[in-house]
């Protein structure tokens, strides 16, 4: 079964109550009183499956919707608690073989935070006091049911309030630990000042210090700045620290290299640090130039590294391309990057960038423009452009970094990088140069990394050319000799009302007969400009299906996917229409889906097309529906029947509050436009709640079942 049968009449519970049948139901009413805490996941320890019924009756009376499972030895209790995430667990005093003593025992060791309350027969003074000691939560006579009903409803309720206290705790860790990941990767020099004292320095503040000879074990704030402008600084701090002002900022003379002063605008501002209230000072170090009346590019550096901006770059980029001026770009890009940040740390990186970026300006000269072009990219052109001669230099740069003992936190370690190579040509962008660059040296990462590729632009397009013109020729040849076939995954009621659904999906053979997934072919022939194509014959097919499941009595609709160029086929409404006259089927059997981001790429076409389709009774959907800011004011727009949540909603559907909130909004602003709404990419059982809890109408993925040849999936399971 794919609902449970406690989930089957909830729904039908809540049906029977608002006077309306099951075919009579459209969207699910809103669960009332304390059915609004969506489905109870129940363990239940009884050797008795009976017994175990009778404890969820009263449960589904007062309104919970109830997911359970029976027990009746310790190691299936053990298993079920690493299954599942349970809301309580009812007992009675002692199974056959197992005692409520040892599961309580047994949870205490699982550290889960679960109600658990019991069961018993009569109740007996020393036994509810043994019990209490164990750890239950309660002990209740089997024959009080109104009692039961209000300890689970308290129970359930307290949990709420736990699970909801430990949420924003696990929040507020979080935004700590963002809040000192961003401290430690700032471009700027942060320092916490209390009492005029240093608390805390980020890793520029410490560099900022050395490199004015103070060292980085600061703690007198005003040792950094010009004594001229001492008294400011402390005038700035005690207005800040007093309250007079939250946030303030004031022109002060930093210390710089050598112990020379640069002008920065220091912004001030209340910060806490370890519970300590204090100032946190921001210190742009990026305005620190070398000598007055240096040029403008000096103050376009990365404050860390010292390499120029990404912007400063790409300008020199251009200038040389535009002045037809020989040179090599080279794209150097750390190994294992994410691997390296979650194991040191963001600030730590940072520190690592900034000795590559020494060894490549040793390596490669001061004649090199580099730059920091991302947080582990450095990009550099070079002067010269001879093949044989940048080749040589890049590997001493790659070998230089790969033997370079790295100093993290006072232990070392060999960390290694990829370079591509890309070379200026006539009538080539810089932008071009950069991309092909950027291209060698993530080939050189996929052959292993720890080496330098040069790009061989006229290679790769050939390449490309070729696999483009192959692509064609195998989806023309696929074409003409029907190798293309459709599968079908059904879309299963879960809010709303019944009905045979399903979603129609294409594979294609090859010339040895086998099977390729829609990936495989699909984005080639989007680059050959056959998707029309291709969209015809799904949607020919689907109707031929179609007409045969409905002259069989069968109520079955289909949704079909259309792409972005059958969007602009001005001829797709006029086929479509002699297609479904000629099968004499109505159109309400069709659903057609476009993605939201290509819907409203073309809102004017997008709604002058679903217009065509609402008149011949077609039906229609969005895709990936929640994935841009406007989604609902696109809704509003384009009004159509369904909309497929974006799958990242359902990845992220995990049980917290915050996951599930997300949904919740979406559907109910769904629900608002008279819109239903489609899960896909259910994978797992443990979503199925979740979504219920959402009040999502429908629901599609593995979980049901894969896509199939046959429609054969039975949609009498759900009623």
């Amino acid at each position: 079964m794919v609902l449970s049968p406690a989930l089957v009449e909830e729904r039908r519970r809540q049906q029977r109550e608002l006077g309306v049948s099951d075919t009579q139901a459209g969207l699910a009413a809103k669960p009332q009183t304390q059915a609004e805490q969506g489905v109870l996941r129940l363990l239940v320890l009884e050797d008795s499956a009976s017994e175990a019924q009778a404890l969820i009756e009263p449960l589904s009376a007062v309104g919970y919707a109830v997911i359970a499972a029976r027990v009746k030895s310790p190691v299936e209790f053990q298993v079920a608690l690493k299954k599942q995430d349970w809301d309580l667990i009812l007992s009675p005093p002692k199974l056959e073989a197992f005692a409520a003593k040892q599961a309580l025992g047994l949870l205490k060791h699982a550290k889960r935070d679960i109600p658990f309350v019991i069961i018993a027969q009569h109740l007996k003074q020393e036994e509810l006091s043994e019990a209490l000691r164990s750890g239950a939560q309660a002990m209740i006579e089997k024959k009080d049911t109104e009692y039961y009903q209000l300890v689970v409803q308290r129970e359930l309720r307290d949990l709420a309030h736990r699970r909801a206290r430990h949420y924003y705790e696990h929040m507020f860790r979080e935004s700590e630990r963002r809040c000192q990941s961003l401290l430690e990767t700032s471009r700027d020099a942060i320092v916490c000042v209390r009492k005029g004292k240093v608390i805390y320095a980020n890793p520029v503040f410490g560099m900022l210090c050395k490199s004015a000879g103070m060292g980085d074990g600061m703690t007198d704030i005003s040792a950094i700045v010009h004594a001229d402008d001492r008294q400011p600084l402390v005038a700035l701090l005690k207005r800040v620290s007093g309250g007079i002002e939250s946030a303030e900022s004031a022109s002060l003379r930093i210390s710089g290299k050598g112990g020379k002063a640069f002008p920065a605008t220091v912004q001030a501002m209340v910060a806490h640090i370890n519970g300590q209230r204090c100032v946190q000072l921001a210190i742009p170090v990026g305005s620190e130039k070398s000598e007055p009346g240096a040029a403008q590019a000096t103050a376009e550096r990365d404050g860390i590294t010292g390499l120029y901006s990404q912007s400063h770059f790409l300008d020199e980029l251009n200038s040389r391309t535009k002045a037809q001026t020989a040179y090599a770009l080279a794209y150097l890009e750390i190994d294992d990057y994410t691997a390296l940040r979650k194991k040191i740390g963001a600030g730590n990186c940072d520190l690592v960038v900034r000795d590559i970026a020494e060894l490549l300006q040793a390596q490669l000269g001061e004649d090199a423009i580099a730059a920091r072009y991302g947080d582990h990219i450095i990009t550099a052109l070079l002067q010269i452009s001879n093949a044989e001669q940048v080749q040589a230099l890049t590997e001493q740069l790659c070998a230089a970094v790969a033997e370079h003992e790295f100093d993290i936190n006072g232990k070392s370690m060999h960390i290694t990088c990829s370079i591509g190579i890309g070379t200026s040509r006539k009538n080539a962008k810089g932008s071009d140069v950069l991309s092909w660059a950027d291209a060698a040296c993530q080939a050189a990462k996929q052959a292993g990394g720890k080496q330098v590729r040069a790009a061989d632009p006229d290679a790769e397009m050939q390449a490309k050319e070729d696999a483009h013109l192959a692509a064609r020729q195998r989806l023309r040849a696929a074409l003409a000799e029907d190798r293309f076939r459709l599968v079908f995954q059904p879309i299963v009621n879960l809010h709303a009302q019944p009905a045979e659904n399903y979603e129609v999906l294409i594979r294609m053979l090859d010339e040895q007969g086998t099977e390729l997934m829609p990936g495989d072919f699909l984005p080639a022939a989007e680059q050959a400009g056959m998707m029309p194509a291709i969209d015809r014959w799904v949607i020919d097919n689907a109707i031929k299906s179609l007409a045969e499941r409905r002259t069989d009595g069968n109520e079955t609709s289909f949704l079909v996917k259309l792409s972005e160029d059958s969007l602009s086929d001005e001829t797709l409404a006029p086929w479509l229409a002699k297609q479904l006259q000629e099968r004499r089927l109505a159109g309400d059997g069709l659903i057609f889906e476009l993605r939201e981001n290509v819907a409203v790429s073309r809102l004017d076409v997008t709604q002058r097309l679903f217009g065509q389709l609402k008149q011949m009774r077609c039906r229609t959907a969005l895709g990936h529906f929640g994935a841009d800011a406007k989604s609902i004011e696109y809704l509003e727009k384009l009004r159509v029947d369904f909309v497929k949540l974006a799958p990242q909603f359902i990845d992220k559907l995990d049980g917290d509050q915050q996951s599930e909130a997300a949904v919740k909004v979406l559907v109910q602003s769904a629900h608002d436009l008279g819109t239903l709404t489609i899960a896909c990419f259910v994978q797992e059982a443990s979503k199925l709640s979740l979504l219920w809890n959402c009040a999502v109408d429908y629901i599609q993925g593995y979980f049901l079942q894969a896509p199939e040849q046959k429609l054969s999936y039975d949609f009498d399971e759900n009623e």
